[in-house]
């Protein structure tokens, strides 16, 4: 990608970040907040998508977000009518940018993803947590395990062969 395509880029995903704060900070003091950005989400989804099919992981992952989240949704009845389709649209996204070493990315397959590749990284999860204990802190109130970035990051290399610190 050349630089003014990698400047376009990292505008189009800070525009997409600044909406992302708006909403969150939205959800947090208004109800029924969530659908009253879906205008915004579905222009910057269309801003996005040459960027992502060029394969910019931020791009690709903003992508898959707006489609998991139903940012780009009006409606709650949009959103549940919708809901499959805007999965089965994010996950080749997720999948994408996990495939350029975006550990988050991978955290996300491993919660929420469907199909082959979420299949694969939870078998890789599991393969770490017997091969890495030491990777997974525990709650010191309840003994729950805690799996952070350092056990994500480690799943991802061993899944792709690479880890981006997000700084790229």
């Amino acid at each position: 990608m050349s630089d003014s395509g990698n400047s376009e880029a990292r505008a189009v995903h800070q525009r997409y970040l600044a909406a992302l704060d708006t909403f969150s900070a939205g959800c947090r003091t208004t109800r029924g907040h969530w659908f009253g950005q879906a205008e915004e989400f579905i222009e910057l989804r269309t801003l996005l998508i040459p960027h992502a099919e060029g394969g910019n992981p931020d791009c690709q992952y903003a992508l898959a977000s707006i489609a998991f989240l139903g940012l780009c949704c009006r409606s709650q009845e949009e959103f549940e009518a919708s809901h499959k389709r805007l999965e089965e649209e994010a996950v080749p996204w997720c999948i994408a940018a996990a495939r350029q070493g975006c550990w988050w990315v991978v955290d996300n397959l491993l919660v929420s993803g469907k199909g082959p590749e979420a299949d694969r990284a939870r078998a890789m999860a599991k393969e770490v947590q017997r091969d890495s204990a030491h990777l997974i802190g525990h709650d010191a109130s309840s003994g729950m395990p805690i799996y952070g970035p350092e056990f994500i990051q480690e799943v991802t290399r061993r899944l792709y062969g690479v880890v981006r610190t997000g700084n790229e």
